[in-house]
């Protein structure tokens, strides 16, 4: 397959943006829609550029193999985050934050507050 230029690159990449907020943003789809479509798109147009099914999947391994350890690290973290959620971690820390304890810098003493004319009290 020969090299792509970095106009056709740019235009594609710019189509891909288009589907995708198209379809989340003013048809409210779930995003595993959209991307999956344009996957396909990519697949399709790598296909019509002579690219063989080999070096697709060749391809689509080495570009997983990548991110695999970012989307693994992305999923722990919601993961910890729901559970924390439905545990009521969460909101057991904003409570405990703002209500039961707050900071000195949140209720000003006497000496720190000034009047509207710019007196102090």
């Amino acid at each position: 397959m020969k090299s792509i230029r970095f106009k056709e690159a740019a235009t594609l990449l710019l189509i891909m943006l288009i589907i995708l907020g198209t379809a989340v943003i003013r048809f409210g789809l779930s995003p595993q829609i959209p991307v999956l479509f344009v996957i396909a798109l990519l697949i399709f147009w790598v296909k019509l550029r002579g690219a063989s099914w080999d070096e697709i999947h060749k391809g689509i391994q080495e570009g997983i193999g990548t991110a695999i350890i970012p989307i693994f690290i992305f999923i722990l973290i919601g993961a910890l985050i729901a559970v924390w959620i439905q545990a009521g971690v969460i909101p057991t820390i904003m409570i405990v934050e703002i209500v039961v304890k707050p900071l000195p810098m949140d209720r000003p003493t006497k000496e720190q507050t000034i009047n509207v004319d710019g007196t102090k009290n």
